[in-house]
């Protein structure tokens, strides 16, 4: 990932950390009708409105904000053991560390995504227009179990003109697809699912002819993390039912595990462990 443009993302990453930190947001259920209905004509059925079980709930948030904030917060707690591993690494080989800074930011501009939690509500199930406080607009709107979004930002950047995310996410399995366009070019698709307590993410990055595939499997006291290189294709895992195991992360170029405070960094095929 090019300097400035990693520049962008985390400058917006600090914007939204201290929400995703200390703001907890939590899902509106369906209310249920109860009680009798009292019958009616024909004349009257035929004019009678869809029944309130027959409709979708009118929700206040955003699900993808929702999922994408709760998402955020276990990925920090799990990101709390890392602190031992780079001082354990540091301290054989400086270098190996140097490497590792840059793959823990990956998924910082999915944080962007918990500022639709802003965007004004429109309608029933539907949240259109700008963002407060930032240079930007976003579109959200719910139909059955599926969350369309899309978020257009400016940078200040003069070598980045815009940025956008869009994408869906799916209230029955909770599990998200995003692609990222800098100036119009595609570089970053993002899918995550729960799995087990903690969840199971991956994200393909495109810089220029380099081709990067970043793969997460993590809870509040597991992480493991695989980086495969040079990555043409990948298969997806939105809206499946993945495995929480190491094995989805197995490479031979770069593969962190980390299981209660203890693990090992395998960086092109040496092995360092903490």
């Amino acid at each position: 990932m090019g300097k400035r443009r990693q520049k962008f993302y985390n400058k917006f990453f600090l914007i939204f950390a201290t929400l995703l930190m200390f703001v907890s947001i939590s899902g509106c259920s369906k209310s249920e009708r109860k009680g009798e209905i009292e019958p009616v004509s024909k004349e009257e059925e035929k004019e009678t409105p869809p029944s309130p079980k027959d409709e979708p709930a009118d929700l206040a948030i955003p699900p993808v904000a929702t999922g994408v904030t709760q998402y955020m917060e276990v990925k920090r707690k799990a990101y709390e053991m890392l602190d031992s591993m780079m001082d354990s690494v540091s301290e054989k080989n400086p270098m190996v560390s140097i490497t590792l800074m840059g793959l823990f930011a990956t998924d910082i501009p999915l944080a962007l995504l918990s500022s639709l939690n802003d965007v004004p509500k429109s309608g029933q199930n539907v949240w259109e227009g700008p963002i407060a406080n930032q240079d930007g607009a976003g579109h959200v709107e719910l139909n059955g179990d599926i969350c369309t979004f899309s978020l257009e930002l400016k940078s200040e950047e003069e070598s980045i003109q815009s940025m956008s995310i869009s994408g869906e996410y799916d209230l029955k399995t909770e599990s998200l697809q995003a692609s990222f366009l800098t100036d119009g070019e595609r570089t970053m698709d993002f899918e995550f699912v729960p799995s087990g307590n903690g969840y199971v993410s991956q994200v393909f990055q495109k810089e220029g002819e380099e081709k990067t595939l970043v793969k997460h499997v993590f809870n509040e006291n597991t992480l493991y993390i695989g980086v495969i290189k040079d990555s043409s294709k990948y298969d997806s895992i939105y809206k499946q039912n993945v495995e929480f195991n190491e094995s989805f992360v197995k490479n031979d170029f770069i593969m962190i595990s980390i299981e209660n405070g203890k693990g090992y960094t395998i960086i092109e095929n040496e092995k360092y462990e903490y």
